[in-house]
């Protein structure tokens, strides 16, 4: 009924009401039938998002491009910064095993981090290292 009320501008005056009803009736149901026999049957919407598996390459190339950058810091910034972000380890044990300040610890984060992030988002790989404190 919804779609002749939708339609009721392409029904003719003075033809069959009842025969226009039902021709709208039957094409209707022949259409669902032909969606029926395209659709698979006893699967659920989406289930080709299901059956993907995403890409694992991006992931590796990214962990290569941080391996190398670690790869070219100082041994005392890599340390640090392996143990703090990696890890998880507090700065106060960190500086108590390398024996030295706290600040100091804090420092060769700083510049580990920031060396990172220069060398990942394509810094000049010719520049001169910090020098370590």
């Amino acid at each position: 009924m919804l779609r002749a009320w939708t339609h009721q501008d392409k029904f003719q005056e003075g033809t069959n009401l009842s025969a226009w009803l039902y021709a709208i009736l039957r094409n209707t149901h022949i259409s669902y039938i032909r969606k029926a026999q395209r659709e698979q049957v006893g699967l659920d919407e989406g289930w080709e998002q299901s059956m993907a598996t995403p890409a694992s390459q991006e992931h590796h190339l990214a962990l290569v491009d941080i391996s190398d950058a670690l790869a070219t810091m100082p041994a005392d910034q890599r340390e640090v910064l392996l143990s703090a972000g990696v890890e998880g380890r507090a700065h106060e044990d960190i500086a108590r095993e390398s024996g030295c300040a706290l600040g100091t610890v804090r420092s060769r984060l700083s510049r580990a981090r920031s060396r990172l992030h220069e060398i990942l988002d394509g810094g000049d790989d010719d520049a001169p290292l910090p020098i370590a404190a």
